[in-house]
């Protein structure tokens, strides 16, 4: 799996990408260019995780994993 980190310090804040998104959502959507004067000033660090929706709830190949990731929910 692939992250992003946007700051070197001041509170971290994890942001997860919707419904089959991907890390770098939260950038695409300019989040992290209105929040850039915080984060520049140390203020706020922001994390962006990936997901594994393809791998599970929306694995079309594989129902027993599809399965698996609802019991799981």
């Amino acid at each position: 799996m692939e992250a992003l980190v946007f700051g070197h310090a001041g509170p971290p804040v994890l942001v997860f990408p919707s419904s089959q998104g991907r890390f770098f959502e939260y950038e695409d959507a300019g989040m992290i260019g209105v929040l850039a004067p915080k984060i520049d000033a140390g203020e706020l660090q922001i994390s962006g995780v990936d997901s594994v929706d393809s791998e599970s709830l929306y694995n079309k190949d594989d129902p027993g994993s599809r399965i698996l990731a609802a019991c799981a929910v």
